[in-house]
């Protein structure tokens, strides 16, 4: 079974519910400042209109516009002013803005011949058909203006919206950070490590004891280093990861086998920090460890389609019971797929998926993107 992560695109309804009150406000104001234009006008013409009147003629004129406006502000998401899309919304926005231009004129002939010529002139369908093409320009600024709100108020959603991406963001990495100094900390990890380093020391190996100790101090460094750090490039990762393995290959001795098939053109991509450390470490103690001649761990990177793809594989224990944990996610497992969806919404993979043989692979997919030099 295989389970990928997406992230819901729609706008919250709080932030739509502010675009409609902003959005009849501003149409509320420009139909009063329309009326006493109206107003002072016709004042000395033939038909003259009076404040009741006119303000009643651009209210309802006003109010077609925001009866429109949510396939306005629909528009201004599809085709966002950032996207390649947007240009082939140009003939789109086009098209609907002589659409709503010419019914709104053609609702604006029937208030004015109501508001304006009080029925002294007839409301023919020449005389609506003439209007909206004359007019049509006066309907066309009035469509202009609802999609010049509604891109401003999508562009300050989305601004909002990062900002509050990359506060959480913020709060993941730093529970990342925890989550894997507690995973080196963890008691059957730090014990066992020092149990092997003092095993090393009594046998006299202390060369061999010196070098682990190094290691384990190195790779502790790197995760205190990157503390403020959200990304780094693939080795660097691969860097704290090698460390960590030949820290547990002294304690597996044999029983673990290591194979990296790693492409050379992603090595500089840049990667979540210590997004492996857990996947890694999730393989040898749910998989490896638990058989008793041990196993081999597989690490892949390549790229393919845009992508990065990382894989981790083990064939240790795969029986079911082991997988169903595994897809209810451990506190590593959710930690690591939520650091993904916060920094790359819908554009990425988690699956985990059992091997045929035995053992389990986790599969990552992020968008390629290198390390400027």
């Amino acid at each position: 079974m295989s389970t990928t992560t997406s992230e819901n695109q729609t706008q919250p309804s709080s932030h739509q519910r502010t675009f409609w009150w902003l959005l009849s406000g501003v149409w509320l104001v420009l139909s009063i400042f329309m009326a006493s234009q109206l107003v002072l006008r016709t004042a000395e013409g033939n038909y003259p209109v009076n404040w009741l009147n006119g303000l009643s003629l651009e209210i309802l004129y006003c109010l077609q516009w925001i009866a429109l406006s949510p396939i306005t502000f629909w528009l201004a998401r599809k085709f966002p002013l950032q996207s390649k899309k947007f240009f082939a919304g140009l003939l789109v926005h086009l098209v609907v803005g002589i659409v709503m231009s010419s019914l709104t004129m053609a609702g604006r002939t029937v208030l004015n011949t109501i508001f304006v010529y009080k029925f002294s002139i007839p409301l023919t369908l020449d005389h609506v058909l003439r209007n909206m093409t004359e007019a049509l320009d006066y309907g066309v600024m009035s469509y202009l203006l609802n999609m010049l709100f509604s891109y401003s108020f999508v562009f300050y959603t989305q601004v909002r919206e990062r900002e509050i991406r990359a506060a959480q963001l913020e709060t993941e990495l730093g529970r990342a950070q925890l989550l894997a100094l507690k995973m080196q900390l963890h008691p059957h990890f730090f014990f066992n490590t020092l149990n092997t380093i003092s095993v090393l020391i009594r046998k006299q190996e202390n060369d061999l004891a010196v070098e682990m100790i190094a290691k384990l101090s190195k790779f502790l460094r790197y995760t205190l280093d990157k503390t403020n750090i959200q990304e780094v490039t693939l080795e660097e990762e691969l860097s704290a990861i090698d460390l960590y393995l030949e820290i547990q290959k002294v304690r597996f001795q044999e029983k673990l086998h290591i194979k990296r098939t790693i492409s050379p053109d992603v090595l500089n991509a840049k990667v979540p920090t210590l997004i492996l450390q857990p996947l890694v470490e999730n393989a040898l103690q749910h998989g490896i460890s638990k058989r008793e001649d041990g196993g081999t761990l597989e690490l892949s990177a390549e790229r393919l389609n845009g992508k990065i793809h990382i894989t981790i594989s083990d064939d240790g224990n795969g029986v079911q019971e082991r997988f169903d944990q595994l897809k209810r996610r451990g506190i590593g497992l959710q930690n690591s797929e939520s650091r993904l969806q916060k920094l790359y919404g819908s554009s990425f993979e988690f699956d985990i998926n059992p091997n045929p043989g035995g053992g389990t692979t986790v599969h990552v997919a992020i968008p390629f993107c290198e390390e400027m030099k």
